[in-house]
């Protein structure tokens, strides 16, 4: 993907045995890399749509989880220039175990249900 942005340039200009550092600002174009992690996000997804497939009883639950995930992890993450979007370490897993219990509950009582049927 491409985008101009504006880029600040910082140039070392000499004059009279002192160096200045003095700031040029122009428009430059500029080329974002869009990647998805093998491990970390398309065998994941593969795996959650087919036991979403399996079982579908399970689809409500599941969104309510990934609507919660998402808003928690939107609420945290900051863009880091020429790094991307970045989160603290520890707040998807803390948010995770205070939210799996519920979920679960939910989860199984539906396929302690579906099973009965």
């Amino acid at each position: 993907m491409k985008s101009v942005e504006p880029i600040t340039r910082v140039e070392e200009v000499e004059f009279l045995w002192f160096t200045y550092r003095v700031p040029r600002a122009s428009v430059e174009e500029v080329s974002t890399l869009l990647a998805a992690h093998l491990g970390g996000c398309i065998i994941p997804v593969g795996v959650s749509i087919y036991l979403l497939y399996l079982h579908p009883n399970l689809l409500p639950t599941a969104t309510l989880g990934i609507l919660g995930t998402a808003v928690v992890v939107h609420l945290v993450a900051r863009r880091v220039p020429g790094l991307g979007i970045v989160t603290p370490a520890f707040i998807p897993p803390w948010y995770l175990l205070g939210s799996t219990p519920q979920t679960l509950n939910r989860g199984l009582a539906k396929l302690v249900r579906g099973a009965e049927e």
